[in-house]
């Protein structure tokens, strides 16, 4: 029974996600052209595609782990206990209000004349207590260990300090993942891997409700491909980008294994290094390192094609989801 409730989970998450799409496309698209029609400078530069489309893999998934949590919670109550409902619970709230605060940034940027999004510092703030009220919950219900297993490294205790640094690990995950939020399906193909990775290492160890979550997130994402694949049609904005990180965080220290975040997130902080040297040589030299930023824009300056690119960055996505797996199979060993 465990089996078809991931199955249904994602393909819930795929029918969700790409009805939901579908009806929210044309809407966007005539928003932005009223926004164009409204503001004359907007007509000298090429639209982008509408961005939003975070929305529609937020409720989906969402509504497919619910879905196929109820419909096992029914046939197979014996699998749906009590502390593990509890971690699900918290797990799912916290992708869902990390989404929620993306979708306002996402908004805001529509309804301001200037498109600026929400103050970073502000952001960051909000970011950060929503990590802490996480890990707390965690801590409550005895759900959070005191370390991790690092990549190439081993067990790490952190002792009185895993919370504080869990907590601003969640929120660079967030922030590196929403550097890519207005590019191509990269953030999107970074995240299915990830979330492969996440549901076989949850069934591996008998963590359903996490591999329900990580299923249903991966055929959202699957669905979001269909118009996020170059070329993008829609794209995820901070709205997606900021659930899919905080879904792969949750589930990923829910399990016992926050340190994968290392690997399964490689793209978005590969992303985030970029910036760090960019800030680097403007300090010290004077000049950027890069002629332009994020990763895939200076990709396209370099004259590679959308297809090269998302290519490129989506082997990279799966080689590094790889590694995350095999340091969990040799952990487990």
């Amino acid at each position: 029974m465990a089996r078809y409730s991931l199955m249904v989970a994602a393909i819930l998450g795929f029918l969700i996600t790409a009805a939901v799409e579908n009806i929210m496309l044309p809407m966007l698209r005539q928003w932005q052209m009223r926004r164009i029609t409204a503001q004359p400078i907007l007509r000298r530069n090429q639209p982008k595609p509408p961005t939003m489309g975070g929305f529609a893999v937020v409720f989906g998934t969402i509504a497919a782990v619910t879905a196929a949590w109820m419909g096992l919670a029914v046939m197979e109550p014996k699998l749906m206990d009590g502390y593990q409902r509890q971690i699900l619970v918290t797990a799912v709230l916290t992708g869902f209000a990390f989404g929620l605060l993306g979708i306002w940034d996402d908004v805001r940027g529509y309804l301001r004349k200037d498109h600026r999004p929400m103050p970073w510092l502000l952001r960051f703030a909000v970011e950060l207590l929503l990590a802490f009220a996480f890990l707390g919950v965690l801590h409550l219900i005895g759900a959070l260990p005191g370390g991790t297993l690092i990549p190439f490294v081993g067990y790490v205790d952190f002792g009185g300090w895993d919370i504080p640094l869990t907590a601003l690990a969640i929120v660079a995950l967030v922030e590196t993942a929403q550097l890519s939020a207005g590019e191509m399906g990269v953030c999107s193909i970074n995240g299915f891997f990830a979330c492969l990775v996440c549901s076989a290492v949850a069934a591996l160890q008998n963590h359903l409700q996490m591999s329900l979550y990580a299923t249903a997130l991966s055929g959202a994402l699957l669905a979001f491909l269909l118009w996020g694949f170059p070329p993008a049609k829609l794209l995820l904005g901070r709205s997606g980008s900021a659930f899919i990180a905080a879904s792969l965080a949750v589930i990923s220290i829910s399990m016992g294994w926050g340190g994968l975040l290392l690997l399964l997130g490689g793209v978005y902080w590969l992303e985030g290094i970029a910036y760090v040297l960019q800030g680097i040589s403007y300090r010290l030299r004077k000049r950027p390192l890069f002629k332009m930023l994020p990763i895939q824009a200076a990709m396209t300056e370099a004259g590679w094609s959308e297809i090269r690119i998302v290519g490129t960055l989506g082997l990279a996505a799966f080689m590094f989801a790889v590694l995350a797996l095999l340091q969990v199979l040799s952990a487990t060993a």
